[in-house]
């Protein structure tokens, strides 16, 4: 019979480097998820320009603006919670020259089973993307 001596320390160091390994797992995978927002956006923002700061009726207005179909589908594929489509538009409703604040207007927001999800990030009307407030 052979014995084996676990090292716990050894042990202890493996499981660390895996929770650092997946802890940059998901850190990646919520930067990619507001990358996509970030790029969704900049369609929305082109959209705009390109119709007198008018907003689309629907999301997927912009998908030339952003690559073309595939690319728009690939973008609305939600890396985190693998849904598609994982973001969800809101249609302000002014156009975007007459908004006081666009900072402060949401127009996309992370979806999980088509709700908007409270800890997600939120795309606003001046293109930045930030997490979701409380």
């Amino acid at each position: 019979m052979v014995e084996l001596s676990i090292d716990e320390k050894a042990l202890a160091k493996g499981s660390s480097v895996i929770s650092l390994i997946l802890s940059a797992r998901r850190d990646s995978t919520v930067m990619l998820s507001a990358n996509k927002m970030r790029q969704l956006s900049m369609g929305l923002l082109m959209y705009c320009s390109a119709h007198d700061g008018k907003w689309p009726e629907k999301l997927e207005e912009i998908q030339e603006l952003v690559g073309g179909a595939q690319a728009f589908q690939m973008l609305m594929a939600n890396p985190t919670n693998h849904q598609s489509p994982g973001y969800i538009y809101e249609k302000p409703a002014t156009k975007l020259a007459d908004m006081k604040d666009p900072s402060g207007v949401a127009v996309l927001h992370e979806g999980s089973n088509g709700k908007s999800d409270p800890n997600g990030f939120v795309a606003y009307a001046d293109g930045h993307v930030a997490r979701e407030a409380k």
